[in-house]
């Protein structure tokens, strides 16, 4: 199903065709399943209807609808197309939850970095304290990864290269 679904988007030319509902799961079912780098294309399609269109056109909100600054109509700022800071923040950043352990005690930190940017930052205020994940493309092409586990908490590291680390706290570079 993932594969046909990248197919879908592909066929489309990158832009959305979705409802409110699987608007919100599109990037992250495709990321979660091989198709990162459809899943950051979708993300940066600049023709409506696609997220960056809006943005082009003035929006500095997400609005309820793909063509809103050109009809100036509807919601200006609405959480259905929004939802694509989950995406941001759990798939490119990588801040999970963990579901074994909720309430950030431990926490799972999976950056999926996709190659269209340089650099992405992301923090959680917990209840523990700030929770921060960062990466970098440096001139090579390496990614520098910046994690702080704020004290008190544990966090899984999974890296896309494959190394994994369980962390305590304290503030990190890979």
């Amino acid at each position: 199903m993932a594969a046909y679904l990248n197919r879908l988007v592909v066929e489309k030319d990158y832009t959305l065709n979705t409802g409110f509902l699987s608007t919100a799961e599109l990037l992250n079912v495709l990321a979660d399943n091989g198709y990162t780098d459809t899943a950051y294309r979708l993300l940066l399609q600049e023709k409506c209807p696609g997220w960056l269109f809006n943005v082009l056109e003035g929006a500095t909100t997400i609005p309820e609808t793909w063509d809103a600054m050109a009809t100036h109509k509807d919601s200006m700022n609405h959480y259905s197309y929004g939802a694509v800071c989950d995406f941001l923040f759990c798939k490119c950043c990588g801040i999970n939850w963990d579901e074994k352990q909720p309430g950030f005690g431990h926490f799972v930190i999976r950056p999926m970095p996709g190659n269209e940017f340089s650099y992405a930052g992301a923090t959680y205020e917990s209840i523990y304290g700030e929770v921060k994940s960062s990466w970098e493309t440096g001139p090579e092409k390496n990614r520098k990864y910046t994690f702080v586990i704020p004290a008190n908490t544990s966090a899984s590291v999974y890296l896309p290269d494959g190394r994994t680390f369980e962390l305590g706290s304290g503030t990190y570079e890979f």
